[in-house]
């Protein structure tokens, strides 16, 4: 774990509202493929999962956005949203990009350990971040990026 300011960047994003899981991995290639299609995937892009809903929201109303980070001169993508992710303080956790890593973080971080076991203070206002740069991803590694205090 390493703690890092992400800065405000802009993104485009599509947006999925539904029960976790599958279908977000599939929003995910869609997605990649759209970027792909708009020439806007090289070895610097960072794409990041979002997922907007708290553990005790239903299934049917969790909201998950997989958005890609753009320059400021990048035209608008059709049928994509835009928005700015804002700055902050996070702690950073590389994990294997596999499902069954994926999954393990994801329970360990529900663990009402999780916080002192890190020495951190989670901001629980904000949402945690899959983050997926390109290079990180072809080594085998993806990163939650974790609001903190």
């Amino acid at each position: 774990m390493k703690i890092d300011i992400i800065p405000s960047q802009r993104i485009f994003y599509l947006r999925r509202i539904g029960g976790y899981g599958k279908a977000n991995k599939e929003l995910m290639t869609t997605f990649k493929e759209r970027v792909k299609a708009e020439n806007l995937f090289d070895e610097e892009t960072i794409i990041y999962g979002i997922a907007w809903s708290e553990p005790n929201t239903p299934k049917e109303k969790c909201i998950y956005d997989v958005c890609v980070v753009v320059s400021v001169e990048q035209n608008n993508i059709e049928g994509m949203e835009e928005t700015i992710l804002k700055n902050g303080k996070y702690a950073i956790f590389k994990v294997n990009h596999t499902d069954e890593a994926v999954q393990e973080f994801w329970m360990a971080l529900m663990k009402p350990d999780f916080q002192k076991k890190h020495s951190i203070t989670i901001d629980f206002k904000r949402s945690i971040l899959e983050r997926y740069a390109v290079n990180q991803i072809e080594a085998g590694y993806c990163e939650f990026c974790v609001p903190i205090n």
